[in-house]
């Protein structure tokens, strides 16, 4: 999936095999419904091409009429298909009903028709490493779920990935993170830690955002906790909810931060959850505490051992 201001989205329904296929490609929605059973064996199949409608800002018959004749050379240059165009009281439609009978009507085997929708220009999200606090390869486990990361948010492709480092590692600092952020001109700063203890793991990230909203006010962070019990694997599912989440929250929609329901479960709950679950988090926070503690007593111990 692609978006950068926009998407598009494709379904092919044929109708005599109930086949459907979904590609995504920028919030254009398009869909090619198969609407007739004449025998194709010596024509091309037709296709009625329908405007496409227009959720913008912007001049929304200059992007109807000039998405659509931009389509409609593709397919004259392709050739495979006989064109027919047609509208709906002067205009396009995503009612695959009102589609099919105007496609009937024009005796076109094939009806593409869908919309076009402009939500800004995309803003810039800044990845952090994860600060790993673990037994185990730190750097693997640093590099991978960073890389991870930015993998979905590449596929999504709401926001404008910036990659950086504060000497050649991640922070839990709000305010380091935030500095970095303004340095390379991101509008929204990503960063936290994976916790592995015991036979559990947790992963603790914020999403912060760099200036003021529009309206002056202070924008709360968006912060998301997982807490699993069995193996690192299962944070990784985890991933897919958090780029999403991110993504929503720097569109400027409503996301919920999240803490876990129970050990073992993704987050989802709110922060003014149950006790237990409150709880819980405290642990985690604890154990992360402790954990960057005993590193840090560790590197000064091996840093005296080298002075002498």
């Amino acid at each position: 999936m692609f978006q950068v201001g926009g998407g598009w989205r494709s379904k092919c329904f044929a109708r005599s095999n109930s086949r459907t296929i979904k590609t995504l490609v920028a919030a254009t929605s398009l869909v090619l419904i198969f609407s007739s059973s004449r025998s194709q064996a010596a024509d091309p199949p037709r296709l009625l091409l329908l405007p496409v409608v227009v959720h913008s800002a912007e001049d929304p018959d200059y992007l109807r009429s000039g998405l659509s004749d931009m389509l409609a050379s593709r397919f004259a240059r392709i050739g495979a298909l006989e064109l027919v165009r047609g509208e709906i009281e002067g205009r396009g439609t995503t009612d695959p009903e009102a589609a099919l009978e105007l496609a009937r009507k024009k005796g076109a085997d094939y009806v593409l028709y869908g919309s076009f929708t402009r939500f800004g220009q995309g803003a810039s999200l800044l990845l952090l490493p994860v600060v790993v606090h673990s037994a185990e390869d730190p750097d693997y486990l640093r590099s991978g779920l960073s890389d991870m990361l930015a993998s979905r948010f590449a596929r999504i492709g709401a926001l404008e990935l910036v990659r950086g480092e504060i000497e050649g590692r991640g922070t839990t600092d709000p305010e380091a993170a935030l500095e970095l952020a303004r340095k390379k001109g991101a509008d929204y700063v990503l960063y936290g830690s994976f916790t592995r203890f015991g036979q559990g793991a947790s992963l603790d990230v914020q999403c912060a955002p760099v200036n003021p909203a529009p309206d002056g006010r202070t924008q709360e962070p968006l912060r998301e906790i997982f807490v699993h019990s069995g193996s690192i694997g299962e944070i990784i599912p985890d991933l897919d909810e958090l780029a999403g989440k991110v993504s929503r929250f720097a569109r400027g929609e409503a996301v919920a931060s999240g803490v876990p329901a129970s050990p073992g479960n993704a987050g989802g709950a709110g922060f003014g959850a149950s006790a237990q679950v409150l709880q819980l988090t405290d642990r985690v926070e604890a154990l992360e505490a402790m954990l960057s503690e005993l590193l840090e007593d560790a590197d000064n111990s091996a840093n005296a051992e080298n002075a002498e």
